[in-house]
């Protein structure tokens, strides 16, 4: 069991406050594409950016 898994969200910088909390691998975090409305209608207002809130986790841990 791989443990490359973890938990992100993306930060307003307009508010500073979380608008998106996503689990990925590798790069995902960073990703603009595959996003949903909410999420293109935010960054169209705003800068924003990324914290890794957990990491080094398995799928299963990431979804949970």
């Amino acid at each position: 069991m791989k443990n490359n898994y973890y938990v992100y969200h993306h930060i307003r910088l307009d508010k500073h406050e979380p608008f998106y909390v996503g689990k990925g691998k590798g790069d995902r975090a960073y990703k603009t594409w595959g996003r949903n409305k909410h999420w293109k209608r935010v960054i169209r207002k705003t800068d924003y950016r990324v914290e890794i809130i957990y990491s080094q986790l398995t799928e299963q841990q990431a979804f949970d």
